[in-house]
């Protein structure tokens, strides 16, 4: 199989990482971009009220935890699968320029779950992705939780004039998530 490319916007714990990279073929180079904020939204947020428990717990100033988090992970996951993972340290919109246009095959994205955050995220990373079928898959889609996740998809996609696919219980994408395919 030809060499793929992947990137996952946000990744918290790394599971989705962990699978992605496990289940699909030793040619997948995957990239994960995530700031690892603590406090950035203590109201909303389930990941930022974490991170910021996490901080505290630890008497750790939230920027140190931020880059500690990230160190412990990256460390963690290339001694696992090696050159086949890279950890971009930085918000979604700050690693978005580092990717040619056209050159990525899969973007999952699962950063920030906001109305703003997610069209923001989407209209970053769509130049990136190949125009020969790439996949752009939204977490939380079908989430009650955050209705700006949808809101934020139709938003993109109905100009386009582009179908989304509802993933479903046992199913890829996967539970609440969903889908749309680039092509030309």
């Amino acid at each position: 199989m030809a060499s793929m490319r992947s990137v996952e916007i946000g990744t918290m714990y790394g599971g989705a990482s962990d699978r992605i990279l496990r289940r699909l073929p030793s040619t997948l180079e995957h990239f994960v971009v995530d700031p690892f904020l603590a406090g950035y939204d203590d109201k909303g947020d389930v990941t930022s009220v974490r991170f910021a428990t996490f901080a505290k717990d630890k008497g750790v100033p939230r920027e140190h935890f931020s880059l500690a988090w990230a160190e412990a992970m990256a460390y963690d996951f290339r001694r696992h699968f090696g050159c086949r993972y890279h950890l971009f340290h930085a918000k979604s919109l700050e690693g978005a320029p580092h990717f040619e246009n056209n050159s990525l095959d899969a973007i999952f994205i699962d950063g920030l779950h906001t109305y703003e955050g997610l069209l923001d995220d989407i209209r970053a990373w769509w130049p990136k992705l190949s125009t020969k079928g790439g996949l752009m898959i939204f977490n939380d889609y079908g989430s009650r939780a955050f209705p700006g996740v949808q809101k934020a998809v139709q938003t993109f996609v109905s100009p386009l004039g582009l179908q989304v696919k509802v993933g479903k219980l046992g199913k890829p994408p996967g539970h609440r998530n969903a889908y749309v395919v680039r092509w030309r």
